[in-house]
């Protein structure tokens, strides 16, 4: 049986240069997230995800709780659709900060090639096609 894998996602601010959401989802359902990103910003902006990291379900928990923890001082909004989102960081700024810690602790979360990056709702298909069989990851 394979294991289910997961993205995590850097996704900018649309209205601010120094706000970041850094979260994951599964690749099986994510069109869904991005989705509903997309509803709520409506047509006048593409939601984009710049950066993705792609990883087993439990490496990608994993990741995710490390990351909170480093950047615990810099989200201090609380609450439903809050705790993700990283202030005092750009997309360009906290990329190698969330490498660090992949490299560090060893994780098993490989970057998203290049050729389908950015994600958007425009190429959701592209991605799970590409990952779903990967066994690699």
């Amino acid at each position: 049986m394979d294991s289910v894998k997961q993205l995590l996602y850097l996704m900018p601010d649309p209205h601010s240069q120094s706000w970041v959401k850094v979260g994951k989802t599964k690749l099986p359902t994510f069109q869904m997230r991005i989705g509903n990103y997309q509803q709520g910003n409506g047509p006048n902006y593409t939601v984009t995800w710049p950066y993705c990291w792609i990883g087993d379900l439990r490496v990608i928990d994993k990741l995710e709780l490390e990351i909170k923890k480093l950047f615990d001082r810099n989200r201090p909004l609380r609450g439903r659709g809050y705790t993700e989102w990283v202030e005092g960081y750009s997309i360009d700024t906290i990329r190698p900060v969330i490498q660090d810690i992949i490299d560090g602790y060893g994780y098993l979360a490989l970057p998203v090639d290049d050729d389908l990056l950015p994600i958007t709702v425009d190429n959701v298909d592209d991605v799970q096609r590409r990952y779903k069989n990967a066994k690699k990851i």
